[in-house]
């Protein structure tokens, strides 16, 4: 008996602890006014994927941990919109990031808040991400991408582009440098 005992005991702390745990995420915006637009850095390629995450220790030097991610195809006109599950967390109390494409951009608002969880038996406080026209450009801290306000579904709510970091133009300045000596030689 007691070896039935033991383990029914440990699967059900397991199961409680786990769903003590979870928590939804509903992030970006539908394409109904008001209404936020993700661009990539030429303002009018939409960005078709997002991913939900945080920084380690909150310091936006360290590596990037995507938690979950939203992807849509094709991106609808720079509308991004959706809900995920988080399960497992043990980032409480992380700054929530979005990471914007495939790049190294990433915004987090002072509206969004941080990650929380909640003792066994009681649901998580559900994390929203959005956009829309209460959110303004100045609540946004973006690393590597633009915020402007009026860029919204019928000019309401900001736009958050992806703007390229400072070594992608050197690298481009450097092709067009070795490209302009294999010309040179050349002739």
């Amino acid at each position: 008996m007691k070896k039935i005992i033991l383990p029914l005991i440990l699967a059900f702390t397991f199961t409680v602890s786990a769903w003590a745990q979870s928590s939804n995420v509903t992030w970006g915006t539908s394409a109904t006014a008001p209404g936020g637009l993700w661009f990539d850095v030429d303002g009018t390629t939409s960005i078709g994927t997002i991913s939900l995450g945080y920084f380690a220790g909150d310091d936006t030097s360290a590596a990037f941990t995507s938690v979950a991610s939203l992807t849509q195809s094709p991106a609808p006109a720079g509308f991004i919109f959706g809900t995920s599950a988080l399960t497992g967390i043990d980032y409480v109390g992380r700054t929530a990031w979005v990471s914007l494409g495939s790049s190294d951009s990433y915004v987090t608002s002072s509206t969004w808040g941080t990650f929380t969880a909640a003792d066994p038996g009681v649901t998580p406080t559900d994390l929203n991400i959005s956009v829309n026209s209460t959110d303004v450009a100045a609540t946004f801290t973006a690393i590597n991408a633009l915020v402007t306000d009026g860029g919204g579904y019928l000019g309401n709510g900001p736009s958050i582009q992806v703007v390229p970091e400072p070594s992608t133009y050197a690298l481009i300045a450097g092709f067009a440098a070795f490209l302009f000596v294999a010309i040179r030689r050349r002739k």
